[in-house]
């Protein structure tokens, strides 16, 4: 388990501070994003992943991101959203954003991903990752929680 997903999680625990405090008749949200190589490699830990290894030559993020291999789009997929900790800590709601350079909007990018295996070349092809990492959180939430993928 990467060193930032590890330091995410004793994050998670002030949460529950602040959600036991909404009272029953208010609702919280949070909203997820990763984001790829939007990351500032000054405080990021780990290194930046990207679906192709290609900068977006903004100020404060990585000039060198790594591009994600299988084994990283399958962690990023399945454990980097710390999703179920959420539900855990009692959100209401759960929010993926993916906009504004972040790394699933990296993957609908043609600029930004240039890969030539299943999930580059075509909008259908850039759409597959992005979809799956969708249908992961939908599945962990379940159907009872909220939950809003937002491309603004």
């Amino acid at each position: 388990q990467p060193i930032s997903v590890r330091i995410a999680h004793l994050f998670l625990i002030n949460y529950k501070y602040y959600t036991n405090r909404v009272g029953v008749d208010n609702y919280l949200s949070v909203e997820l994003s990763h984001c790829g190589t939007g990351a500032n490699p000054d405080i990021n830990i780990d290194q930046v992943l990207s679906p192709s290894g290609i900068p977006i030559g903004i100020p404060f993020t990585s000039t060198n991101p790594k591009a994600m291999t299988r084994e990283d789009m399958d962690f990023v997929r399945e454990d980097g959203w710390n999703v179920p900790e959420m539900c855990l800590f009692g959100f209401d709601m759960i929010i993926i954003y993916s906009a504004h350079k972040a790394l699933l909007e990296q993957f609908l990018s043609s600029k930004t991903n240039t890969r030539t295996d299943e999930y580059g070349g075509s909008l259908e092809y850039r759409m597959r990752y992005p979809l799956e990492v969708i249908r992961a959180i939908r599945e962990s939430v379940g159907e009872k929680m909220l939950f809003l993928h937002k491309r603004d």
